[in-house]
């Protein structure tokens, strides 16, 4: 038996908030109360060990993973799932309180509130032992301390994928709540019509999926699985205490998607597959009377974009009178993520949005029962997102701005963190590509960009201010942060949204927690673009300037070839004085130009000037540092070759092996390769 974890804010709750039945199903599944003030949801245990990366947010992208400035197709971004068990939620509407209505280490199906708001219904796996087979309980609770097993049904055998699907899986209540029907996964889907008061089963219906009820609660359609790659609408209506033998409508076409009823109670909306030049996906109402072809009602998925890039999922849900108020979005490979929100009786869609980024996919779909919301889950089916709800408007243009992410603890603040911080850093690989100057490449310190990467005029800089302002807002919730990687992610997002002032103070913070010089360069490296960013480019130019000067010069290392002794500069000791340079340079053109950033191509950095050590050793005997070499070219010997048979050249060879070790131990001071 699951645990309750009551948090504060809901230590007067009475009774369950119910939901209002909502046709169909979608992944994902959440579910409303009637008040729209609540949100039920099920939210599956951690897929991974960590739910956030163990990296700094500010460590540059890995090349593997950057992208070509300017591509049409974008990273898709994984959602690090939340860790603990099965649990389903109730969280309010605006996210300031959330309770656990149920936990258990099996899993757990999607829960759904009676019409009247009394009971919740779900199910529960339960493993047998010893290589038995399991069973599924079905369970309804009647408030937070009442639940009972409405029905048991043994010998079921689910493999790791049927286990994953059950997730996905929502009963759906008669009006009266009278009747459940019951998704149950396997090889063949299977839809158990379970009568409440009786605890039994009335009917089962065979390769079935996607249950709906009418509005009069008379009638259930669903989608029945002819074979793999094709399902047709079916009727049962209600005949005393069961009902009546399965029907078919039509055949619709080889992707399942919810269904809705009319206001009417008398036609059906479903997905319709055309067989046209191309297999438009169009939304139809079906008569039950007469189920002939019916004219589109709304198009989904046009043929032409099918026949360039394949379907991959298709999330849909409707408004409490179905044909009233339709969310759908349809992810195509290749392509970015949207939702469109669509009136079918009115055959008019609305507009396109996304709440938080096109890179992210949308798992699921809830429209509130008053129309003014709607919840949204993101990323893959297997490991669905917290849910965010956005408020809507009635004039058809919904306010992505009024967003709220529902962070029910702190493993759910996590996954959003890592979600939006995934999803920024994946665009930050196409406007931040590797620099090169004279055909070698300087390393980025940090992925932050530069000032003008990309242009202020960039639909790219609006999207990088929207995921720093949700990044900075859920960061600043937990309070003072505790952990240099805290601090990190507020600069991380206060510097994507553009708040430089809170980007500057969260820098100083950081910066009196590091200890390595080389970070702590970095470090400086970064305030220099904050400076520039806040129009100080000749504050930001001295700073850069001075990196300059505190990297030094270049760092060899000698080695030994075929061909002699050769002098190698070695790289990664360059790497932070040739960015120095280049910002440097970068903030002085701005300052000279009299402009913030800018996105031009900068010209050729002049040339370095090189300064000299006084208290560096002398070159070891036989090497001649007199000149500059090319990478990989052997340094000739010194022609005098001393006699060691006099003992003025052997004083000589003992200071200069001396000297050589001397450069050898200043050499491991500085963390620096030192010759072999």
């Amino acid at each position: 038996m699951g645990t309750f974890l009551i948090q504060r804010g809901l230590l007067g709750l009475v009774r369950l908030f119910a939901t209002a039945a909502v046709a169909g199903w979608s992944g994902a599944p959440m579910s409303w109360s009637p008040d729209s003030q609540w949100l039920t949801y099920m939210e599956r245990p951690e897929a991974s060990p960590a739910a956030r990366p163990a990296a700094s947010p500010l460590d540059p992208a890995p090349v593997s993973a950057r992208s070509v400035a300017g591509a049409e197709t974008e990273t898709e971004v994984d959602v690090p799932a939340a860790g603990g068990m099965y649990r389903i939620w109730a969280s309010r509407r605006d996210g300031s309180a959330s309770v656990v209505l149920e936990e258990s280490p099996s899993p757990l199906s999607a829960p759904r509130w009676s019409s009247r708001g009394r009971s919740l219904a779900f199910g529960r796996y339960v493993p047998g032992t010893s290589g038995a087979r399991g069973r599924i309980d079905v369970l309804v609770q009647d408030g937070l301390d009442r639940r009972r097993v409405l029905l048991s049904v043994p010998g079921i055998d689910l493999d790791g994928s049927a286990r994953a699907l059950l997730a996905d899986l929502a009963p759906a209540w008669s009006p009266d709540g009278r009747l459940l029907a019951f998704p149950v996964p396997g090889r063949e889907p299977t839809v158990l019509v379970i009568h409440v008061e009786a605890k039994r089963v009335v009917q089962t219906l065979d390769r079935a999926l996607l249950p709906s009820w009418s509005p009069d609660g008379t009638k259930l359609a669903y989608l029945h699985r002819d074979d793999a790659d094709s399902y047709s609408l079916y009727l049962v209506e209600r005949s005393g205490q069961g009902l009546s033998v399965p029907r078919e409508l039509r055949r619709l076409g080889s992707i399942p998607v919810p269904i809705g009823w009319g206001a009417d109670g008398r036609s059906i909306l479903a997905a319709l597959e055309r067989a046209r030049l191309q297999p438009d996906l169009d939304l139809a109402r079906i008569s039950i009377e007469d189920p002939a072809p019916a004219p589109s009602t709304l198009p989904l998925v046009p043929g032409v974009l099918r026949r360039t890039a394949a379907l991959r999922s298709f999330v849909l849900d409707y408004g409490r009178n179905n044909d009233d108020l339709c969310f759908f979005t349809a992810e195509m490979a290749g392509r970015g993520h949207d939702v469109c929100w669509s009136v079918p009786a009115q055959h008019h869609a609305y507009k396109r949005f996304h709440p938080l980024d096109p890179s992210l996919r949308i798992a699921g779909l809830a429209i509130a029962p008053d129309g003014r919301a709607v919840a949204m889950r993101f990323g893959p089916a297997e490991a669905p997102s917290p849910p965010a709800v956005v408020e809507l408007e009635t004039d058809g243009n919904p306010p992505t701005e009024r967003t709220t992410l529902i962070a029910a603890d702190e493993g759910s603040r996590r996954v959003w963190l890592g979600l939006i911080e995934q999803s920024a850093r994946s665009l930050l690989t196409m406007v931040a590509p590797p620099i090169q100057v004279e055909n070698r490449p300087i390393g980025r310190p940090t992925i932050l960009p530069l000032p003008g990467e990309p242009a202020d005029t960039s639909p790219l800089r609006s999207r990088f201010a929207r995921l720093g302002r949700f990044g900075a807002e859920l960061a600043a919730s937990r309070g003072t942060p505790a952990t240099r990687r805290d601090w990190e992610e507020r600069l991380f997002f206060d510097y994507l949204k553009g708040d430089y002032t809170a980007a500057t103070a969260d820098l100083a913070s950081l910066e009196g927690m590091v200890r390595d010089r080389g970070r702590r360069l970095e470090l400086l490296a970064l305030r220099a673009q904050i400076l520039w960013a806040r129009g100080e480019v000749d504050a930001a130019r001295d700073v850069a300037k001075y990196l300059v000067e505190a990297h030094g010069g270049t760092v060899y290392r000698v080695e030994e070839t075929p061909i002699g002794r050769s002098l190698v500069a070695e790289p990664d000791a360059t790497r932070g004085r040739d960015w120095a340079s280049y910002l440097a340079l970068r903030a002085g053109q701005a300052a000279d130009g009299g402009k913030h950033g800018g996105s031009s191509a900068p010209d050729e950095p002049e040339e370095e000037t090189h300064l000299t050590d006084p208290f560096a050793p002398n070159p070891p005997l036989g090497l001649d540092f007199g000149r500059e070499r090319g990478v990989g070219e052997a340094l000739p010997l010194v022609p005098q070759v001393p006699d060691l048979r006099r003992p003025e050249d052997i004083q000589a060879q003992l200071r200069a092996l001396q000297r050589f070790m001397e450069m050898q131990q200043r050499a491991q001071q500085r963390g620096q390769l030192v010759p072999r």
